[in-house]
């Protein structure tokens, strides 16, 4: 009997030492819950490197993926060297996606090597780039019907209509803004030769007026960089040379610096926006004095459109590829595993509403079309006109530019820049359902979640972000990166699940 109540007794304690033992990891357990993430906060979809190097990027992944990020939109030219290698190390998540956006990877021996050795996690990546040449083409005629229909404030000076333009390095991504603009002024001086220009403002015309290219003599067309202060030599140049129209293909700042140096300049110069509708963009397009701002409409790629475009085809069931490697069919754009170059007739690029009155203008007066609206002459360029159309079938894409031959020198000296025209191609031999399956399983923690804990669309809010392209970049530039993450909002929207927007400071 003694031995049973001992044991009833250590029974007893047994159990309440449990009871004190499950307390206690109760306890610890609940102290180290994981906090939720604030989905409220913009800071959640987005983070910026800490130095240019691919390790830093790569740390990144690993945190984004410990906060719940399955899609990695990226921007900028450091991001597909720190991609491939990513997934070469197995650093880049093996549930997650990655969105190159305005790049791809490079086109080296070396890199296709790499590549070729990861075929397979390719299935995960879409690398997105825009054929701005293009919209460029449109651009030229609109700016050379502006020009001709505006005649009396651009020919005062009596030295001809001029345009000029410059980028910051010679790249694929950069000239074909060049070339495109350029062909497209070409097409209307050809096809507007002659005619009677109404002017604006005014019930008179007056006959067109050939717009001419100025080309460079002290400077180069390529500055050697995107910085700020980097074209300003170049620009001066321009405002000597007389001419009316700038075209800036080197970055917001340079476009920027280009807007001061022509305002307080005592010229009457007009700027081509490029990448984002400029002119809309209070720190850049600036007004000064009485002066108009300058920057009337812009070269666009309307990145936020293929970025939730591509996001939202990642969500659905893929299917085989209907093209190979030997031709690339365009149902397979925007999937994973490929890299697509996006064009006008998707509308990944384009020339901003205010140009598209005079591009319209100008195709009915060249073509007696009677043209209404601005994707009606779209369309007549992409199906009747056979100039654009062998513009765009030709597989390179040429610009003359200056050389630069320094400031004791009065001759122009050119060199032709020659870059093969981008084209979608496929990446891997099929689309990943990666993505797929982690919205589907966000879609269905949402749905079991405490609602009185968790926010709504908790988990499917972690599933995307943006990582920036360098060490200190912002995300409210009102151009490159804000441009990308309004994709981000846009597929979110489509859901119908609301994020932070940036705001523009």
């Amino acid at each position: 009997m003694k031995n049973s109540v001992s044991k009833y007794k250590k029974g007893i304690l047994f159990a309440l030492g449990t009871v004190a033992t499950l307390g206690v990891v109760s306890i610890v357990a609940a102290s180290c819950a994981k906090p939720l993430i604030n989905v409220n906060s913009i800071n959640t979809y987005y983070k910026v490197p800490t130095s240019s190097e691919s390790q830093a990027f790569h740390s990144l992944y690993k945190t984004m993926s410990n906060e719940g990020t399955r899609a990695f939109v990226l921007g900028g030219f450091m991001q597909p060297p720190a991609l491939l290698s990513g997934l070469e190390n197995n650093v880049f998540n093996k549930d997650s996606i990655a969105l190159l956006v305005d790049i791809g990877f490079a086109e080296n021996d070396e890199t296709k090597a790499k590549l070729n050795n990861i075929k397979d996690k390719l299935s995960r990546v879409s690398s997105l780039v825009f054929n701005v040449e293009e919209a460029a083409f449109l651009a030229g005629i609109a700016t050379a019907y502006q020009l001709n229909s505006n005649q009396e404030r651009f020919l005062k000076d009596n030295k001809g209509l001029t345009w000029g333009g410059y980028v910051g390095i010679n790249l694929s991504s950069t000239t074909p803004f060049l070339a495109g603009f350029s062909a497209g002024v070409k097409w209307a001086n050809e096809k507007l030769k002659d005619k009677d220009i109404k002017q604006e403002n005014s019930q008179t015309t007056k006959k067109y007026v050939e717009v001419k290219e100025q080309q460079l003599v002290q400077n180069s067309s390529a500055v050697g960089g995107f910085d700020v202060g980097m074209g300003d030599k170049v620009v001066n140049e321009f405002i000597d040379l007389d001419v009316d129209v700038l075209l800036v293909v080197a970055g917001g700042g340079q476009s920027r610096d280009a807007v001061q140096r022509v305002n307080s300049s005592s010229k009457d110069i007009m700027i081509v926006g490029v990448d984002v509708p400029q002119e809309n963009d209070p720190l850049t397009n600036v007004k000064f004095g009485n002066k108009e701002a300058p920057i009337h409409f812009s070269i666009v790629k309307n990145m936020d459109t293929i970025v939730a475009r591509t996001l939202k085809k990642a969500t659905e069931q893929p299917q085989p590829f209907v093209g190979n490697n030997s031709e690339f069919k365009k149902e397979d754009e925007y999937k994973l595993g490929v890299h697509t170059a996006a064009g006008i007739d998707s509308g990944a690029v384009g020339i901003s509403e205010p140009g598209h009155k005079y591009l319209i203008a100008a195709t009915n007066l060249a073509t007696n079309q009677q043209l209404v609206n601005y994707s009606d002459a779209v369309s007549y360029f992409l199906n009747k006109d056979d100039v654009y159309k062998q513009f765009l079938a030709n597989d390179n894409l040429e610009y003359v530019a200056s050389k630069g031959v320094g400031k004791d020198q009065n001759t122009t000296q050119t060199e032709k820049w020659t870059h093969p025209r981008a084209k979608s191609f496929y990446l891997s031999t099929a689309s990943s359902d990666a993505f797929k399956k982690a919205y589907e399983i966000a879609d269905q923690k949402d749905k079991e979640a405490d609602q009185n804990k968790y926010p709504k669309d908790y988990y499917k809010k972690l599933l995307v972000a943006q990582i920036l392209s360098f060490p200190g970049d912002i995300l409210a530039d009102g151009a490159f990166n804000e441009k990308i993450f309004n994709g981000i909002v846009k597929f979110y929207e489509q859901a119908g699940i609301t994020i932070p927007k940036p705001n523009q400071k």
